[in-house]
């Protein structure tokens, strides 16, 4: 029998950028890098950052997420399709599914 398990890791994040200007009221920095576990690359996870909410403003701006490569690397875009993540603090989460066998 087949199980399909998923992992989930959250990780809190804070990342600043120095680009300049947006088209939205959100401003945007490229995210890139490489999934591993145990030095060896995490391949098909899906990595999904959602920005913090500070202070009064209950919207902190649009998720990102991106898929890992069979090198374990991605690229992040937001939900609203411009290529990066909202700058400031994100909650991170990784999602891998495989299905294993039961032993019986």
């Amino acid at each position: 029998m087949m199980t399909l398990r998923a992992i989930h890791l959250v990780l809190p994040v804070a990342f600043l950028s120095l680009s300049a200007g947006c088209e939205s009221r959100y401003e945007l920095a490229p995210v890139a890098g490489t999934l591993t576990l145990d030095d060896r690359p995490v391949a098909g996870a899906q990595v999904s950052f959602e920005p913090q909410a500070l202070g009064e403003d209950a919207f902190a701006g649009p998720g990102s997420y991106g898929t890992t490569d069979e090198e374990g690397r991605y690229c992040l875009e937001s939900i609203d399709g411009r290529e990066g993540a909202v700058v400031g603090r994100h909650y991170v989460f990784i999602t891998t599914l495989r299905l294993e066998e039961d032993e019986e």
